[in-house]
């Protein structure tokens, strides 16, 4: 990640980045991604934030972003994608999460619930909010997705 960020901070006409898979929930080795001297990137990911070691990957971005929401929200949001993509993705028999694809709707809703609950409320709080604070721009979102604030950080 660092090496492709250097390269497109540097100007590198081609830089080369390992595709990741949310079907997989992990990087392919075998696939990649050629950006050719992108006037704009946008790079998304918590290792962004992070600010551990000598270099770290804000010290290629010229504008950190962090998306907020209330807890009750983000749940609600994961309950539907979840239920959605137990009907697309999950049906690819590569997916994660293809053994969820015949479960009923309320099966569907409890796994759904207790990964949230299990998992990725835990993560959350142990390891997404507490990045909030290296943001230059907070955005704030509504239930509907709209933003309801913009905060920035004091230089």
């Amino acid at each position: 990640m660092l090496t492709f960020l250097a390269s497109v901070k540097a100007g590198s006409t081609t830089a080369v980045a390992p595709k990741y898979s949310h079907s997989a929930y992990d990087i392919l080795s075998t696939q990649y991604q050629i950006i050719h001297s992108p006037d704009v990137l946008i790079f998304e990911g918590l290792n962004i934030l992070q600010a551990e070691g000598k270099v770290v990957a804000s010290d290629y971005i010229d504008l950190l972003l962090y998306l907020d929401a209330e807890e009750t929200d983000l749940d609600e949001w994961y309950l539907k994608r979840f239920l959605r993509l137990q009907k697309t993705a999950f049906q690819d028999s590569t997916s994660y999460f293809h053994q969820c694809r015949n479960l009923s709707l309320e099966e569907a809703k409890l796994v759904a619930t207790s990964i949230w609950r299990e998992t990725n409320l835990p993560n959350l709080r142990s390891n997404i909010l507490p990045l909030r604070s290296h943001a230059d721009v907070v955005l704030r979102k509504c239930s509907d997705h709209s933003l309801s604030e913009i905060w920035l950080r004091n230089c």
